[in-house]
């Protein structure tokens, strides 16, 4: 939540190194934050298997509630909003930090809702007798978030929600409070709580994982409309296939094969996912067919990597929020993920010198260590939008990422 109009790379630092942009979303006005929304429009991130609808369509997704979500959604219920309400603020915590307390954005904005300065946390633990405490504690953000909701919104954005056809009987935070279905409410809370620009505000995340929470994600938790006396601690938590996070002592040695070494183009990717076009794959086409489809940056290189494990690994599981450097991170944090400092073929990994994201094609002993072979987006160009033409292969040696847990992976994964 923040007051500055800044586009610049949600929750990101200035691109460094290498032309390595990734995804561009959620730059809000009021929380903080610019955050990088590397999440599935049909599935939230975190595995639980279960099926859901999503309205018009019905699909079996991998849902687990996140435990940050959670907490964030008992303190909301005790406060005594709905469950539609509460839904549609936790798919716009998806949005704008990805469940995570510690998420930083260079323009200031910090924790879960991204709040801008991060010293407004601090003001407000003073405030309430929970000055001794850390401002990234999970339990003080969400209680925070829940207490000052209301007096946080405002209507600047409401002739922009009438425009796109919503019905609203007074001001936007009345929408959010009386809204009969979750997406009413995340679109409500995201343009009277979050404000982001208007251009970027990537409504399709929010509604969609507020409807995934609504349908099946807050079953742990009973709304029952009334305000119920705050306690240090709420236990809603429902972590049934928790991450598991590994130094690692060895490399896994081999490769996945596949992933061309003579072109700088995605065309090599259209039997699988029909990007066989410049354009292709952005979600602008009704013949995209592909994992992930968010032209919010074009061709970057969040797009690039989660659409390439989805071709190494098949479907069914779903991606996790951040940016580039911060996914291994957050997927340390999201149930049904694991993060190593040793690599394997097949995983992801977050650069930590620079903003980038990437895919581990190949392990190969170097020495006394190792190094791998990767691929990746929007590497050559200093343009902020990745480009049809910036895919790239090249090795990168262990040194590069200083013993750091880096490298993610789902366990389920085969290869």
């Amino acid at each position: 939540m923040k007051t500055s109009t800044k586009l610049i790379a949600a929750g990101a630092a200035a691109i460094i190194g290498l032309n390595a942009l990734i995804l561009l979303a959620s730059v809000s006005t009021v929380a903080g934050t610019m955050s990088v929304i590397a999440s599935n429009t049909a599935k939230v991130s975190n595995a639980i298997c279960r099926t859901t609808s999503t309205g018009s369509t019905s699909s079996t997704v991998d849902i687990s509630p996140n435990d940050v979500a959670l907490k964030a959604a008992q303190a909301f219920a005790n406060a005594g909003y709905s469950k539609a309400a509460t839904a549609g603020v936790i798919g716009n915590l998806q949005a704008e930090s990805g469940f995570n307390p510690t998420a930083a954005s260079s323009d200031g904005g910090y924790g879960i809702a991204q709040w801008t300065p991060r010293n407004k946390i601090q003001k407000w633990m003073d405030a309430n007798g929970m000055g001794g405490r850390s401002d990234s504690d999970v339990e003080v953000q969400t209680k925070m978030l829940a207490n000052t909701a209301e007096s946080s919104f405002n209507d600047h954005y409401l002739d922009n929600v009438k425009s796109e056809g919503y019905s609203v009987d007074g001001s936007l935070l009345d929408m959010w409070k009386q809204a009969s279905s979750p997406e009413e409410a995340a679109i409500a809370w995201m343009a009277g709580w979050e404000r982001p620009n208007w251009s970027m505000r990537n409504e399709d995340i929010r509604t969609t994982t507020a409807r995934q929470y609504y349908d099946s994600g807050l079953d742990s938790i009973t709304f029952t409309g009334v305000s119920t006396p705050d306690t240090e601690s709420s236990s809603s938590t429902v972590n049934e296939c928790g991450s598991t996070s590994t130094t690692g002592s060895d490399a896994t040695y081999g490769e996945v094969g596949g992933a061309p070494t003579d072109r700088n183009d995605f065309g090599w990717m259209c039997e699988w996912g029909h990007i066989c076009t410049d354009g292709d794959g952005l979600g602008n086409r009704s013949t995209d067919t592909n994992f992930y489809k968010f032209d919010i940056a074009g061709y970057q290189c969040v797009w690039y990597a989660w659409n390439r494990l989805a071709m190494i690994h098949g479907g069914g599981w779903t991606w996790v929020s951040g940016n580039g450097d911060q996914i291994a991170g957050n997927a340390a944090n999201a149930p049904g993920w694991e993060v190593s400092a040793s690599p394997k073929p097949g995983d992801g990994v977050s650069f930590v010198h620079y903003n980038h994201v990437a895919v581990v094609e190949k392990v190969e002993q170097a020495g006394s260590g190792w190094r791998i072979f990767v691929s990746e987006g929007n590497f050559r160009d200093s343009s902020i939008v990745g480009h049809w033409n910036e895919y790239h292969t090249r090795w990168v040696d262990q040194s590069e990422f200083s013993g750091k847990r880096v490298f993610f992976r789902r366990p389920s994964w085969t290869k």
